[in-house]
């Protein structure tokens, strides 16, 4: 009999207990659906690395739960067009990851930031062959 007195204790705590963490997750999960939408819009800013910089634009669009961008780069003044291969927001970080062409070599920068106000800032990597190169961007809303 202690036994059933147990399992049924446990049983009634394990199904009562769970139902304070839903309104926590929810309210985590508006949170973060809140800022991610303050990220949709239009940037222009610039990237830099101890040597180089140019200018970057980043357009970012959310269409259902999904996210898309359009961006491009100047690189030594010359304007490189990309495609961008895949957006991921988590409240108001995001990585973007592009792709272009460099002289003939399929190259790859992955762009993550965060927004703070009307500005997203952060860092990037590119790769280009076997070569890497690193930096920071940031950007403003236009």
């Amino acid at each position: 009999m202690k036994y059933l007195f147990r399992l049924l204790l446990l049983s009634f705590c394990a199904v009562s207990t769970p139902s304070v963490y839903p309104a926590e997750t929810k309210a985590i999960a508006e949170k973060d659906s809140a800022g991610a939408k303050r990220l949709a819009g239009t940037y222009a800013g610039k990237w830099m690395t101890d040597a180089i910089e140019g200018t970057l634009r980043l357009k970012l669009q959310q269409v259902g739960a999904a996210w898309t961008g359009e961006s491009s780069f100047t690189y030594d003044g010359a304007e490189i067009p990309t495609k961008v291969v895949r957006v991921k927001v988590e409240g108001t970080k995001i990585e973007v990851v592009i792709a272009w062409d460099s002289q003939g070599t399929p190259a790859e920068t992955r762009l993550t930031g965060e927004l703070s106000g009307e500005k997203i800032e952060g860092t990037f990597q590119s790769k280009v062959a076997n070569e890497t190169t690193a930096g920071k961007w940031n950007a403003t809303r236009t």
